[in-house]
């Protein structure tokens, strides 16, 4: 009797796990939908949410048409096997849609490197800058990096970091530092990723506070 009674037990936990999965937004892919489902009897989630419980796939999928829309197999290894009622048509044209965005905002950004020197004019400063400013334009990040001394000339290298600054406050119009000047095994190196329109605007209305 107890062996039983655990049986059933397992049996509920599994159901309403599968139950559980199947009311979230299921992944984006080619799912079984109205005929092409195959078994007698589903676990049926209603379109707005509410459980149905186990009926035929007949009655489930004559309710989804009732409704204009379409019984989906949303979790195959359940069993008994579950379908969700939605609008399939609009489900995948919304999924693809997430998808894309999805992508877009988690674009890796590439980073490009720009070399300067401890004894770089301000003129040769200048330009570079302006290189910087044109890799805005494409959403690339920038390495800006001064090759470290040999020897005793170690001892200028401190010199390096205020050049590093003295870059990022010429290209800060649409720049911000994301990792600070310091010392690597190398060189010495900053990271700049590029300001978000956010960020612009609060810099802007910085200056014009101060103004």
């Amino acid at each position: 009797m107890k062996v039983r009674e655990f049986h059933k037990t397992l049996v509920c936990i599994r159901t309403k796990f599968w139950l559980s999965r199947a009311t979230e937004e299921p992944k984006l892919k080619d799912l079984p939908v109205n005929e092409q489902i195959k078994a007698a009897k589903v676990l049926v989630i209603d379109s707005n949410g509410s459980q149905m419980g186990e009926i035929s796939t007949r009655d489930a999928l004559a309710h989804a048409r009732e409704q204009g829309l379409d019984l989906v197999l949303v979790s195959p290894n359940a069993n008994p096997q579950v379908c969700k009622i939605m609008n399939y048509g609009k489900f995948k044209f919304d999924s693809q849609k997430k998808e894309k965005d999805s992508k877009k905002s988690q674009k890796v950004l590439e980073m490009k490197q720009v070399k300067l020197s401890m004894k770089i004019s301000d003129g040769d400063m200048e330009y570079r800058a302006k290189q910087v400013l044109k890799f805005a334009e494409r959403g690339y990040k920038v390495k800006v990096f001064i090759q470290k001394s040999r020897g005793r000339a170690q001892i200028y290298d401190a010199k390096g970091l205020d050049i590093l600054r003295k870059f990022a406050d010429m290209v800060s119009e649409e720049y911000r530092i994301e990792k600070e000047p310091s010392f690597g095994m190398y060189d010495i190196n900053m990271v700049l990723t590029i300001l978000t329109k956010k960020e612009k605007e609060q810099r802007n209305n910085a200056k014009n506070e101060n103004k």
